[in-house]
């Protein structure tokens, strides 16, 4: 039996220009600053922190995210993951 695991991860974009593609206006937008920034920096982040007994949670630095904790409930819907 195969199972997929999902994450959702809202990533923030942000409007740029406005531009022409293939003859039509489209708007260019650009990844928002936030996205990859430390919850300490960024506080809604606090997500992909690692949480632990008695302790503050333990965040990597800016640019990187661990998002196995925001799995939520599937581990427990689909059993362990990977």
């Amino acid at each position: 039996m195969s199972v997929n695991y999902f994450f959702f991860r809202t990533l923030y974009a942000v409007y740029e220009s406005e531009l022409t593609w293939k003859g039509l206006p489209v708007f260019h937008y650009v990844a928002g600053v936030h996205n990859f920034e430390d919850a300490k920096d960024f506080p809604p982040n606090i997500c992909f922190c690692e949480e632990a007994e008695d302790e503050s949670p333990e965040c990597l630095k800016s640019g990187v995210l661990d998002l196995y904790p925001c799995l939520g409930n599937v581990q427990e819907q689909y059993g362990k993951g990977p």
